[in-house]
């Protein structure tokens, strides 16, 4: 029983047995309260089925830390590298009752970061829209604004990478729709 404390501690978890009743109590170590906030309490028929139960809980438990910690040392590689280039056209949609578009241009490349410039857009025809509402597209090197400085982020997933940067309202996507341009709605 000692050797189950110790690794339920390995994975941030306080475990307390009592045999007499036949009962665990798993409390989050994570917590800055003094009092934890329990994970469980049960009570059980016989020692054996605690045993077991414990058991496949901690093997579990043991396979979710795993995985965050191959996520992690992945999503940490991933950011060696900076997929980002000079020219590069960036948007970020936002809004609640509308759709807001704002573009961005890559105009430098740093190891861990990019420096952006807000851009200006355009409206382009469109069929099948309402009246506020309508399609718009980047225009390259139309600058305004002062340059941003933004840290490069990378979402691991599987085999998959997904490289993006945090705006102000969320995340900033590559444009790469061409004169297809994306949604955006106003109001008058």
């Amino acid at each position: 029983m000692k050797n189950l404390i110790s690794l339920y501690a390995s994975v941030n978890v306080g475990l307390e047995i009592n045999l007499e009743t036949k009962s665990a109590l798993g409390r989050n170590l994570r917590g800055k309260s003094i009092y934890a906030k329990p994970i469980f309490n049960y009570r059980f028929s016989s020692v054996e089925r605690m045993q077991e139960w414990l058991g496949n809980d901690l093997g579990r438990r043991l396979e979710i830390k795993a995985a965050e910690e191959n996520r992690r040392m992945a999503r940490k590689k991933a950011l060696e590298v900076n997929p980002f280039q000079v020219g590069q056209l960036l948007y970020d949609s936002w809004g609640y009752d509308q759709t807001n578009i704002d573009f961005y241009q890559v105009n430098e490349v740093k190891n861990k970061s990019v420096v952006l410039q807000r851009i200006k857009g355009k409206m382009i025809p469109s069929d099948g829209y309402c009246s506020m509402s309508g399609l718009t597209v980047p225009v390259a090197n139309s600058f305004y604004g002062d340059s941003i400085l933004k840290k490069v982020n990378a979402w691991v997933s599987d085999n998959s990478t997904r490289y993006y940067l945090k705006s102000d309202r969320g995340s900033m996507s590559v444009y790469d729709r061409g004169d297809n341009g994306v949604y955006c709605s106003w109001y008058a």
